[in-house]
């Protein structure tokens, strides 16, 4: 979109949007989409974590319980618990966005999960 303004014949002010397009849809140009992102489903399912497996892996992510970030993690596999391959992502910042992501392994599940 492009809007032009004259002011009294002495100036030219230019306003030009610019429109990000999405990403692609696609699990093997995207991998951290859910598998079934193939198939256009890219609503990616959270696994639900209780308080003392969300505090741990946050330690395994290396943050403070204080600290200003949260923590998901998508259900890969749509398992609707935490496995192998699952993805933490941490999210905080200025702009409250993504700021990293482990992808879990059998090592990351089990320290998760000890009591």
């Amino acid at each position: 979109m492009k809007i032009n303004y004259v002011m009294a014949g002495f100036c030219l002010l230019t306003l030009t949007a610019c429109v990000a397009a999405s990403p692609a849809n696609d699990h093997a140009a995207n991998p951290s989409l859910p598998s079934n992102a193939a198939s256009g489903n890219t609503t990616a399912s959270v696994v639900g974590l209780s308080p003392a497996q969300l505090e741990k892996l946050r330690g395994l992510l290396g943050l403070e319980p204080s600290s200003p970030f949260t923590v998901e993690v998508i259900d890969q596999d749509n398992s609707r618990g935490l496995s192998v391959g699952d993805i933490a992502v941490m999210i905080g910042g200025i702009a409250n966005s993504e700021v990293g992501r482990r992808i879990l392994d059998a090592n990351d599940i089990a320290a998760i999960n000890t009591k």
